[in-house]
């Protein structure tokens, strides 16, 4: 399916959302009418670097913001059964929440949306997939709005089930953990039908390698000419590359951010 970049959007536009119908009007604009789909999304940021190289985006003080992206990256939120990080993202990430998040009343917007559009009344489950070193219980992540579980190898829960336990955390100790077996947990324990990867490169890429996992990708990407290098992160895959693994495209939106242009394009399997 060839696709071509569509009406530009001003970025401010979706700080406006207030009820669940807009919410549902907005992602249908940025993702296509599919938006309740289930399966594994990716969802991450990138820059691209040219010639059809794109670098994923490190998250700190210098990273270009661009609100449709972090609507984004919410939207994802309220669709997702279950949630997918790392040990190493909360170590790098002191401040991170699963929770819904925006200005005024878009998280209140998207809560509804979740329950009346999506019929989710309880909240995610937040999975950490962790080695089990230096995991601080006292982070946001472990006393938000998401249930959390920890998912580790045998050791790891025997170092952390004692502290886990008296933080309300449930521990799952497996020999040998991985992105794709804690996928396979998440179906099997939870009933997860929708399950969103928030991880970085390293982890995210064993879910298209060797054996495809992802179902659809959401990528949001920065056009800048320059980009810190304190913010360029690992390659992610070329244009090519996500062309041959995701046949079908939406039309890319194109967003107007005070950092520069953004472009936000699903891509999918089926």
């Amino acid at each position: 399916m060839v696709a071509s970049v569509t009406n530009m959007r001003r970025d401010t536009e979706i700080l406006t959302l207030r009820t669940a119908e807009d919410v549902q009007e907005a992602a249908e604009s940025l993702l296509g009418s599919q938006v309740a789909k289930t399966g594994i999304v990716h969802t991450t940021a990138v820059w691209d670097g040219g010639a059809g190289q794109l670098f994923t985006l490190e998250i700190n003080s210098e990273t270009p913001p661009c609100h449709h992206d972090f609507f984004l990256l919410n939207l994802c939120r309220a669709r997702a059964d279950a949630i997918v990080t790392t040990g190493q993202i909360l170590r790098r990430e002191t401040e991170l929440s699963h929770a819904l998040q925006g200005p005024a009343e878009v998280p209140g917007a998207l809560r509804a949306w979740r329950e009346r559009c999506l019929g989710k009344a309880t909240p995610p489950v937040s999975l950490v997939l962790t080695s089990g070193r230096d995991l601080d219980f006292e982070h946001p992540l472990f006393s938000g709005w998401t249930r959390p579980l920890v998912y580790t190898s045998l050791e790891g829960h025997w170092t952390l089930e004692s502290q886990a336990m008296s933080h309300g955390v449930e521990v799952a100790g497996v020999e040998q953990p991985s992105p794709a077996g804690a996928v396979e947990l998440l179906r099997r324990e939870f009933g997860a039908a929708t399950i969103l990867i928030e991880a970085g490169p390293s982890t995210s890429r064993e879910l298209y390698e060797p054996r495809l996992e992802i179902d659809e990708l959401l990528l949001s990407t920065f056009g800048g000419q320059r980009l810190p290098e304190s913010v360029r992160g690992k390659p992610f895959f070329d244009t090519t590359r996500l062309r041959e693994i995701f046949p079908h495209r939406t039309p890319a939106v194109e967003i107007a951010a005070e950092s520069g242009p953004w472009t936000i394009r699903r891509y999918s399997r089926n």
